[in-house]
């Protein structure tokens, strides 16, 4: 199968608030390694602007649950 058939992008039909919208959902590369957990953490707080002295010490927090 060749690779741009692949990683090309899917086009799905979501019903949202009342009528149907079309959503487009880019295809990763097959061999794009996943996100490391704390890297994930660290993502979801920049997302919600959280500051980056509270994301040293979420993560910190974290880093010390999982030892």
């Amino acid at each position: 199968m060749p690779l741009a058939r692949l990683i090309e992008p899917r086009v799905y039909a979501v019903h949202g608030r009342g009528r149907w919208v079309l959503m487009v959902r880019e295809a990763s590369a097959p061999d794009a390694p996943k996100p490391r957990r704390l890297d994930r953490v660290r993502e979801a707080l920049r997302t919600r602007h959280y500051s980056r002295r509270t994301e040293e010490a979420y993560v910190a927090w974290i880093w010390r649950h999982i030892l």
